[in-house]
This record gives structure tokens, sequence and C-alpha cells, in this order.
């Protein structure tokens, strides 16, 4: 229940424009290089997702080495995802991608990261 708030919260967040991304690495203009599905937009994802076409499936695994990504890489970060299944965070994927159709699959992903670690923060 709380974590079904703290998601909407992230997704209202997004849909008024701020969406939260990893620049630790960025250039001096504020870009980071993207590499893969994740250059993708969301509109695609919405598309791709509906047909369960391979290349959602390649998708998928780009969302989930982008959170392995940042487990290895953010201190004190173990596992971002802590008890939420993969079927939910690709759910909470959609669901940003259908709001957020112009937004790619990796500044979705970093909400995605910044929704997990709120509901992590509120549960400490």
């Amino acid at each position: 229940m709380q974590r079904d708030r703290v998601f909407g919260a992230v997704l209202l967040l997004a849909s008024c424009g701020f969406v939260p991304q990893a620049n630790a690495s960025a250039d001096t203009a504020g870009k980071i290089a993207v590499l893969g599905a994740g250059t993708v937009t969301c509109l695609a994802w919405t598309a791709e997702h509906a047909s369960n076409s391979v290349a959602a499936g390649i998708q998928n695994s780009w969302v989930f080495g982008y959170i392995t990504g940042f487990n290895s890489w953010a201190p004190g970060t173990n596992d971002a995802s802590q008890a939420v299944d993969n079927p939910e965070l690709l759910a909470w994927m959609g669901t940003y991608c259908e709001k957020n159709p112009v937004d790619t699959i990796s500044q979705a992903s970093s909400a995605l990261i910044f929704a997990l670690y709120l509901n992590a923060s509120s549960h400490t």
C-alpha cells in the first residue's frame, strides 16, 4: 500500500516534468552516454510490450541491467529493488512510459531508481 503511494508520487513528479537523472558522471553539458535499448522512447516501449515482441525482452533486460549497474556503483546500495519483483518493476515502467511517451527508457529507468530509493527510504 505504501509502495503504491510512493510510486504514484514519483509518477506525478514525472508527469510534471521532473525526471531525476543520475548525473554524477555527466559531461559539462549535463549529458551522459546512453547505449542500446536505453535510447529508445517510451512510446516504443509501450508498443513493443503490447505485442510482446523480442524487442520488449531486450528492453526488459536493459532495465534490469540499469538497476544492477546502480546496485554496483551506488554507495550503500546492494539491491535497489528490495522486495519489488521483476514483473512489478516492469509494470511500473509500463505505467511510466504510458504517461511519458517521449521520454527514453533511460529516463524512465532513472525515475524507477528514484521511486525505489523513495520506497526504501520510507521504510527506514
